[in-house]
């Protein structure tokens, strides 16, 4: 379960890096 939810906040901070980084 711990990775689904590491997967999850990965997948979250990528887009948040992308609007920060467009």
């Amino acid at each position: 379960m711990r990775s689904v939810y590491a997967g999850y906040i990965d997948c979250h901070v990528n887009l948040m890096f992308q609007h920060i980084f467009d």
